[in-house]
């Protein structure tokens, strides 16, 4: 038998590539057998470069996904994390535990109908499995389907009597559905079941305390106390507890106890002083971290903290002391970047833009990817209507935050002040799709739609808002002013009364009813309301001028003279309030005055369109028909840009030519 020359070749190169691919595996399985080793150890971050390692040989090691999803779980990092379990799960679908963590984080995550299919898709496998169960319950609870989530929790305590999840789950939604007694019931039966639960304990005192009984939880706290001797903040908490039941002496020792044990941790200040802050004893709670930051000036952490409490009392110039000190002492570090983030945004809060914008610069020149620092920037710019730089900001802000509805926010307003609405009109969209609870997403929405003039899309949006939070008054004054924009006076009115009855001592409420009086033809009402929106907001103009209206409907000229004038002596350079006396003197057939006080309202405010409308009809009403089209020309170059004052201008103009 004749052999290729080759042959020998042929066999060497498998022969190696056989090597290779055993090498591959053993060096999968050391990274994999290390990963295990550091998580056991507690060192995460080291677990989660080798379970990557793992990965970046073999895309398709189920463990190592599986398990690289706990650890970013760990970390908090959620959307890396159900990465990981969707793709164990697209590796291996009868996955159980994977398809259970990542069930759990689209409920914690506000999907349940998610969460809910991940249950279902256990239980098909594993028909009674009680995680699964578990997450199915709580999955039904969130979405408001509580007696099959109940009947579910029910069953599962009755086959396993104190299991800690359904016990906590019930708990809380007891609680929340003002039910304290049911769930303190539960709570003592998990106890009782889970005499190491930590969680259920510490649910248990909490419930304890709300009800009063408080020695009942101090107990428990104690307990707390004596099993986990490395958590201070038990001991915080087992302070307030007495200071609740009015023993400040016990209070105090303890709280000097925790700061003895614990005098190496720059937690434990904080803690205290949130204790009195608690306690209203804002002083205190200052003098507490003064004290601690004497013995020791570096935590830098705790005095950025007591910079925001400085912040907070309207101490700028010792918040700014403090901000300065971290800068000196750690000029490099996190903390000296954060110190420079936090006073550049105090000093363009104080109106020191320069001093604001070094310090922005130097933060950049660190760290390029500086969310905090470009944050910033962006607003400053988009203040001074640099609205280029603003969305260059904001959008790179977006690559690391895609979601986040209040850059998309600022991003339209950056779109907006830059005459782009297509552009803003679509990053709300985007807010509004990626945010489904965020309320403020849809009312800046439904603004824009109503300047565009889609009133339908934009009162659907407005509804939604106040579905979302019930009595959230910017949503209702957007719905206010759209339902005024269409002239639909019967649910105008509808909106204002509940305005009214959500801040009764706000002004919207009676003006909004007012519009909507005035608008069903019953002026005397419209009066009345108006009045008494004047009374809650007498420096409003948009009060005044709907009043004004109203007055010379009625054939009251007098009397809405004598408001403005009113209104003037207070406000002399009010262009709305200067414009509406020359509306109020064009109808007492005074075109010469009236002229006088258009061209004030003109020269207060060049760009505003009506006051040059009402400056041409007096002046018209006087015969004089040249200066008349010259004044409406006027305008219009004046408004160039701001398409609604053009096109309130134009017909004018193109009348006055004929």
């Amino acid at each position: 038998m004749s052999f290729p020359r080759s042959l020998p070749l042929l066999l060497a190169m498998a022969l190696l590539a056989g090597a290779c691919s055993e090498s591959a595996g053993e060096r999968a399985a050391a990274h994999l057998a290390r990963a295990r080793h550091y998580l056991e150890a507690g060192k995460v971050d080291k677990a989660r470069i080798e379970f990557s390692n793992v990965l970046a040989i073999d895309r398709k090691n189920v463990a190592a996904h599986f398990q690289l999803g706990q650890v970013y779980e760990q970390q908090q990092e959620w959307r890396k994390a159900v990465g990981q379990y969707q793709a164990a799960i697209a590796l291996q679908p009868d996955h159980v535990q994977a398809r259970l963590h990542l069930g759990r984080l689209y409920q914690r995550g506000g999907a349940p109908a998610k969460a809910l299919e991940m249950a279902q898709d256990v239980l098909r496998r594993q028909p009674g499995q009680v995680e699964a169960l578990q997450l199915k319950a709580a999955a039904l609870l969130q979405q408001g389907r509580t007696d099959e989530a109940i009947e579910i929790a029910n069953g599962l305590l009755q086959l396993h009597p104190g299991y800690a999840d359904t016990v906590i789950m019930l708990a809380v939604h007891y609680n929340r559905s003002g039910k304290p007694a049911r769930a303190i019931e539960l709570l003592e039966e998990g106890v009782a079941a889970n005499p190491a639960n930590s969680t259920l304990k510490y649910l248990l005192a909490r419930s304890l305390s709300a009800a009063g009984r408080l020695q009942e939880a101090v107990g428990l706290v104690r307990q707390l106390v004596e099993t986990e001797p490395q958590r201070p903040d038990h001991l915080v908490w087992l302070a307030s507890l007495h200071a609740q039941d009015g023993d400040l002496t016990e209070a105090r020792q303890v709280l000097d106890r925790t700061a003895q044990r614990f005098s190496d941790d720059p937690a434990v200040p904080r803690m205290i002083a949130e204790f009195w802050l608690g306690r209203g004893e804002r002083a205190r709670a200052i003098a507490s971290l003064e004290e601690a930051l004497s013995r020791q000036p570096d935590w830098h952490e705790l005095r950025l903290y007591l910079a925001s409490l400085y912040e907070g009392e309207d101490q700028p110039e010792r918040a700014l002391r403090c901000y300065r000190e971290v800068i000196e002492r750690e000029p490099d570090g996190v903390a000296g970047l954060t110190a420079r983030n936090r006073l550049a945004h105090l000093l363009y809060t104080r109106g020191e833009l320069a001093g604001a914008e070094a310090l922005v610069a130097e933060v950049l020149e660190a760290n390029p990817r500086d969310n905090d620092a470009l944050l910033l920037r962006g607003t400053m710019a988009l203040a001074r209507d640099d609205a280029v730089a603003a969305i260059a900001d904001f959008r790179s802000l977006l690559k690391d935050q895609p979601h986040s509805a209040r850059l998309l926010g600022l991003l339209a307003t950056a779109h907006a002040v830059n005459h782009e609405p297509e552009l803003a009109r679509r990053a709300l969209e985007r807010a509004v799709d990626n945010n489904p609870t965020d309320v403020q997403s849809r009312v800046a929405l439904a603004k824009l739609l109503l300047s565009q003039g889609e009133l339908r899309r934009a009162g659907e949006l407005a509804d939604q808002a106040l579905r979302l939070a019930p009595g959230h008054l910017g949503a209702m004054r957007t719905l206010a002013r759209i339902r005024s924009a269409g002239s639909d006076w019967d649910a105008l009115l509808k909106v204002g009364t509940r305005m009214q009855k959500a801040d009764p001592e706000g002004a919207d409420g009676y003006f909004f009813v007012g519009l909507a009086q005035r608008g069903r033809g019953d002026t005397d009402a419209a009066v009345a309301s108006l009045e008494r929106a004047v009374a809650l907001a007498p420096e409003d103009d948009a009060v005044l001028t709907a009043l004004v209206g109203a007055l010379l409907e009625l054939a009251r000229p007098q009397e809405a003279e004598q408001r403005v004038r009113a209104f003037l002596e207070r406000q002399p350079k009010n262009p709305t309030a200067c414009n509406l006396l020359g509306e109020v003197l064009l109808y007492r057939k005074d075109p010469a005055a009236a002229a006088a006080a258009f061209r004030k309202a003109i020269a207060l405010a060049p760009r505003l369109a009506v006051p040059y409308r009402n400056l041409g009809l007096a002046l018209r009403a006087q015969g004089l028909e040249a200066q008349a089209r010259k004044v409406f020309r006027q305008g219009l170059e004046a408004v160039r840009g701001d398409e609604a004052a053009e096109a309130m201008l134009r017909p004018w103009v193109a009348a006055a030519a004929e």
